[in-house]
């Protein structure tokens, strides 16, 4: 057959005949007045190189596989070939989780990011040591070794107006804009923690949050909370933390508190 019919038989294009012709993959045609003309085994040699290639084999282990084809030669390839695909699908799944992770990334800018992902990797290189943990009464299963809270999203009104309060009267520094939605990342205490501001012109409930702050700090922090028109409630002792907190109210409403965390006796 000549080459135009065999193209449409297995369906490839002539020049991609004519490649593997000249690789080797299949018996070179003879001419007939200046024609290629194959005969039926080319076919067949064609139909084992595409289902080769769909398997994945490269062109070296294709030409290897047709001139060398007997004593198990396909068991042989498919074995090692299936070792090499397993691989491949362990690190597309890896891929995968880590992708995964990515659509969840909320990190201000790279520099963040960066730390971020060193914390974690530095977190499961650590020695994992079992430490047995009181339970509450009624309460089974493992505890989760949390260590703190780093974010939090409060909804305002506007936007701009609950910046203007948390960074100029709180001194909370901008981590970064999002660009696509109504909200502001906001850093606490530099990398220890992270508010988000999301604007919500809907109904939410209005809910407390605390800060930290150092004990030494407690009184000056409610004076100049005063002095910037804020209704301030305290310093307030809680015997039973030991803490003391100030207590104020965002322009949304949000009870808001900072607290100076004491040494317990």
């Amino acid at each position: 057959m000549r080459i135009g019919e065999l193209a449409r038989a297995t369906g490839l294009a002539p020049s991609a005949i004519r490649f593997y012709e000249e690789e080797g993959l299949l018996p070179a045609a003879r001419r007939l007045w200046g024609r290629r003309v194959f005969d039926d085994t080319a076919l067949t040699h064609l139909t084992v190189v595409q289902l080769a290639k769909d398997a994945g084999f490269t062109l070296a282990e294709i030409r290897r596989l047709v001139n060398e084809f007997g004593n198990n030669r396909w068991r042989s390839q498919a074995e090692r070939k299936l070792g090499e695909v397993r691989l491949a699908a362990a690190r597309l799944q890896t891929m995968a989780q880590l992708l995964e992770k990515l659509l969840r990334c909320e990190c201000p800018d790279v520099d963040f990011c960066g730390r971020t992902i060193r914390r974690s990797m530095a977190a499961k290189a650590a020695p994992s040591t079992k430490r047995r943990r009181s339970r509450p009464s009624g309460r089974t299963g493992s505890v989760l070794p949390i260590s703190g809270l780093y974010e939090v999203a409060i909804r305002v009104k506007s936007l701009p107006r609950a910046e203007t309060f948390y960074r100029d009267i709180l001194g909370l520094e901008i981590a970064i804009r999002d660009p696509k939605r109504p909200m502001l990342f906001l850093r606490v205490g530099g990398d220890a923690a992270m508010v988000v501001l999301q604007e919500d012109q809907g109904e939410f409930p209005k809910l407390h949050f605390a800060f930290t702050i150092a004990e030494g700090d407690i009184e000056g922090a409610a004076t100049v909370l005063r002095e910037k028109g804020l209704a301030v409630r305290g310093p307030v002792f809680h015997e039973w933390m030991p803490a003391r907190s100030v207590y104020f109210a965002d322009p949304d409403g949000h009870d808001l508190e900072l607290c100076a965390p004491g040494k317990r006796s």
